[in-house]
């Protein structure tokens, strides 16, 4: 009889704000009893990352040059939304998530976009302040 692998990957998904671990993802025993490759362990890496973007406003994971790996730094970190991201200043953003600083730059920037952009004025509100 083959030896079966009993190799096990187990990778923690750490929990969200005051709350506890959400559990643990595990890989046991690969169904056609071959070893466990990098791509599997990435798989489940992406699993957990998409776990840890729960909650995370998507307006902030929709600009541009985020990804699902630096959209966990930032929930880790208490930035969940594009305003939140706005509000940091360019070296804060680098020291919570390891980027460089002209990429943290960019990031802000765009995070800030929005405020600049002038929102159409309804018909009647104008007629109210012009009275």
């Amino acid at each position: 009889a083959a030896a079966r692998s009993l190799v096990t990957v187990a990778l923690c998904v750490p929990g969200r704000d005051d709350r506890p671990a959400l559990g643990v993802l595990q890989l046991r025993d690969k169904k056609d009893g071959g070893s466990f490759t990098a791509g599997d362990l990435k798989l489940v890496q992406a699993i957990a990352s998409e776990e840890k973007v729960q909650g995370v406003d998507q307006n902030l994971l929709n600009l541009e040059g985020m990804d699902t790996a630096l959209a966990a730094k930032l929930a880790e970190g208490g930035v969940k939304t594009r305003d939140d991201l706005a509000d940091l200043a360019g070296d804060e953003l680098s020291e919570l998530t390891g980027i460089d600083d002209e990429r943290a730059k960019g990031l802000i920037m765009a995070a800030r976009a929005h405020w600049f952009v002038d929102e159409p004025v309804e018909p009647a509100a104008v007629r109210k302040e012009a009275s």
